[in-house]
């Protein structure tokens, strides 16, 4: 029986949860989290320290906190499952990868869309070169939850790196995108709340490779939106993932 335990209670980590739950042979063994629960069904500890028992450990806490809890799980022998990103600044990560208690070779990430049926598509496209090389991609991605005043919120409108979107939403594609083409390479971005926020609501970012220009916008305050179009020497493919 493989000991799964989480970092993170509520909402993602509850989906998280979830999914462990169907699967044979997996136990949800402990779980530690900030905000204090009631609840009998699991097994709650005070400190990451305890968990150490465990087979696998599932981060599912909010992004300013991914630092702290792996730093915490240096020694820890089995395997760690991050949910992305799994830090919020360029000096975390640095940090990370020069952190040799780290065991990186049983490390994971949640970085899911490049095994999804449309990052397969625009591989077989391109790898067929029926309409020519692509010259660029946009894409737009967005939700209306920040009209909500109650999700204003979220931790997903609050962290460190002020990147909103672009970090808890955007980072899907543009690993996607990496992973389809190579490295890219940050042209400008942008980051602004069209609803008048402290906050970040809205990102529009611009990236490039070698022969494609990449434009992604992510918002939390405009209609729901799933939208890819990819301009190729000869034609061009249009996806609307809401119709």
């Amino acid at each position: 029986m493989l000991k799964v335990s989480f970092i993170g209670f509520r909402r993602h980590a509850a989906l998280l949860r979830n999914i462990f739950n169907q699967k044979k042979n997996i136990k949800i063994y402990k779980i530690f989290s900030k905000t204090k629960i009631n609840n009998s069904k699991y097994i709650f500890c005070k400190s990451i320290s305890e968990l150490m028992d465990s087979d696998v450990i599932v981060i599912a806490s909010p992004t300013d906190f991914h630092y702290e809890h792996i730093l915490k799980l240096s020694n820890f022998k089995g395997y760690i499952f991050c949910e992305k990103p799994i830090v919020g600044s360029k000096l975390e990560i640095n940090r990370l990868n020069k952190n040799n208690k780290l065991n990186i070779s049983n490390f994971y990430t949640n970085f899911n869309f490049i095994f999804n049926k449309l990052n397969d598509l625009i591989k077989k496209i391109h790898l067929s070169k029926k309409f020519g090389k692509i010259i660029k991609i946009n894409i737009h991605i967005s939700h209306a939850s920040a009209l909500k005043k109650s999700w204003r919120k979220e931790w997903r409108l609050n962290t460190k790196s002020k990147l909103g979107p672009l970090e808890t939403t955007g980072i899907h594609y543009i690993d996607m995108v990496r992973n389809l083409f190579g490295n890219i390479q940050l042209i400008d971005s942008y980051h602004f709340s069209q609803l008048k926020l402290r906050e970040i609501d809205t990102s529009d970012v611009f990236f490039k490779s070698p022969e494609i220009l990449f434009n992604f916008r992510f918002s939390y305050c405009e209609s729901p939106r799933i939208y890819f179009f990819i301009i190729f020497k000869n034609g061009y493919a249009e996806y609307d993932g809401l119709k």
